[in-house]
């Protein structure tokens, strides 16, 4: 775990200084613009601009590295190491596609150009997600270095270690957040593109649209939030009548198949979105931005509830994590929405608890996607 921490560490420290640089390049250029506009003197020079802007990717590169290295050269870290993406790389290279995504194939095969190794499958993927999940962090996080945090706490970066295809897709979800907000529709499509591309589960991501989306839905919220909690076991019902013809009916199938609901998942969920719930409720209709992140707070609760009809943890699980990593950017955003300092600390500190036991537990004691111990490669 001490590799873990060290690299999480590492990453705040440097993450927020990228920040620093990012927020003063986009405050000048913006000024630049406005100045250029009004023909005054510009201030700001391209000297400048290419002085921080270079300061801003050694930065970001020094952030992303810890994260990124850990990843990469793991060895017999996650459950799927050797299950999964060892023993396909090789079907790959013996001219077997063995997943669905033609994406997934095609990027095995684009690295088997160059290598026959398949640790380089695990170098590359860990690029993709470290590097996609900081530029979004840095972009738009309130608070850079609790985003990191919450990484770490709500064990996103342990399910990728484990789950790479999905976590890939996941983290393109939240990418896609400002598309969402900004009614940009082209390029919130062209994420769930890329998302599909390493796991065809993706397409989940049309669901948040619709409801950030619906007018009627945002103006009643609460309403509508507890009406379709209500009918849960009328949709559930639903779901899996869905679900039985995708790539997910193996889950009904084979021992996953465990009658077991997901009840750490659910009051966590519950408890974040009444608390979230608390904090922007006078800003549902007037800010954007708050309400998106308390859709997908909801959407995590509910699909997690899910678990009490489709008793499948596993499956319900790996669902939830599509919006439940929302969270990277609601509990920042909630935490500097609250004028009352003790509000803050309340938050703040109950999330940090409560999340700081659900590692523990799950991750350490119990040995959750055995990402525990740590294997370097060398």
């Amino acid at each position: 775990m001490v590799v873990y921490l060290v690299a999480f560490a590492l990453t705040i420290l440097f993450i927020q200084r990228a920040t620093f640089y990012y927020n003063k390049i986009s405050k000048l250029k913006r000024e630049k613009n406005l100045t250029e506009s009004n023909a005054n003197e510009i201030i700001y020079t391209d000297k400048q601009a290419r002085n921080d802007k270079l300061r801003y990717y050694i930065l970001f590169v020094l952030a992303l590295f810890p994260l990124f290295f850990v990843a990469a050269v793991r060895y017999d870290v996650g459950t799927d190491f050797f299950y999964t993406y060892v023993p396909n790389f090789y079907k790959i290279l013996n001219g077997e596609m063995p997943y669905s995504e033609l994406g997934f194939n095609v990027l095995n095969k684009f690295i088997q150009l160059f290598t026959s190794n398949p640790q380089w499958l695990f170098v590359v993927t860990a690029f993709i997600f470290t590097f996609v999940l900081l530029q979004t962090i840095i972009k738009y996080s309130e608070n850079v270095s609790l985003s990191v945090i919450v990484v770490l706490l709500s064990c996103i970066f342990f399910v990728f270690l484990n789950n790479m295809r999905q976590s890939i897709a996941v983290v393109f979800f939240l990418r896609a957040f400002p598309y969402i907000v900004k009614d940009e529709f082209l390029k919130y499509t062209a994420c769930i593109f890329l998302g599909c591309l390493f796991h065809l589960s993706a397409i989940l991501m049309i669901i948040p649209c619709i409801f950030v989306n619906l007018k009627f839905f945002r103006k009643n919220f609460l309403a509508f939030a507890i009406i379709i909690t209500l009918c849960l076991p009328v949709l559930c019902q639903v779901m899996k009548a869905v679900l039985m013809y995708t790539k997910y009916s193996y889950f009904f199938e084979s021992d996953f198949n465990n009658n077991n609901a997901n009840s750490v998942n659910i009051i966590y969920n519950f408890i974040f979105f009444v608390m979230s719930y608390i904090v922007l409720k006078d800003k549902i209709l007037k800010d954007k931005v708050a309400y998106a992140l308390l859709v997908m707070q909801f959407l995590a609760f509910w699909v997690s509830s899910v678990s009490l009809f489709i008793s499948i943890s596993e499956m319900i699980a790996r669902i939830t994590v599509y919006f439940q990593v929302f969270q990277i950017l609601l509990i920042p955003y909630c935490v500097k929405s609250q004028d009352d300092k003790a509000g803050k600390v309340i938050y703040l500190s109950s999330y940090l608890l409560a999340y700081g036991v659900y590692l523990l537990y799950f991750i350490i004691l119990k040995g959750y996607h055995q990402v525990l111990p740590y294997h370097w490669i060398f």
